[in-house]
């Protein structure tokens, strides 16, 4: 299934790395998706840059999905 998508920020890249990373059956060539959100937007709701490069994205070793919610930006973007 592939629908109209809206770019993700932080949370929404890292979960779909994870998801990719996790499940055994998701290859890129039967279900296509994109992480465009660090390409798309300028600012963000985390802190520090993602693991994403064109073609490549990489779950990083911090806990849980590896991101850190910057409050100060979540009260000026959210």
């Amino acid at each position: 299934m592939h629908g109209r998508k809206q770019p993700e920020l932080g949370v929404g890249s890292a979960a779909m790395t994870h998801l990719a990373m996790a499940a055994r059956g998701i290859a890129a060539e039967d279900f296509p998706c994109d992480i465009i959100g660090p390409f798309y937007y300028e600012d963000d709701i985390v802190r520090g840059p993602a693991t994403i490069t064109p073609g490549q994205a990489r779950p990083n070793d911090q806990p849980g999905l590896g991101v850190e919610l910057d409050d100060a930006r979540w009260n000026v973007i959210g």
